[in-house]
């Protein structure tokens, strides 16, 4: 992620060729409702600091009980290929 001062050039977002990546990428820069995201509404707003903290712990979560269901795979040889979706 970059950050660029605000005014210091105009906003150029370059696209990648394949559609889901570039709807993942403008869904980052466009809310739900089609409108663009401003600064009361980012993550990285000061006043959104416990939201984006908790994203945080949400994913070290994640991480962790990935970790642990392939350490548990590991101890029983279990091919962990056969139960992706």
């Amino acid at each position: 992620m970059f950050f660029f001062p605000n005014g210091d050039s105009p906003t150029v977002i370059l696209l990648p060729n394949h559609g889901q990546a570039r709807v993942d990428l403008i869904a980052e820069y466009v809310t739900p409702e089609g409108t663009m995201y401003g600064e009361e509404e980012s993550i990285l707003n000061p006043e959104n600091l416990s939201d984006l903290e908790r994203l945080v712990e949400m994913q070290k979560e994640q991480l962790d009980k990935e970790e642990k269901e392939k350490e548990l795979f590991e101890k029983f040889g279990i091919d962990q290929d056969q139960f992706k979706f």
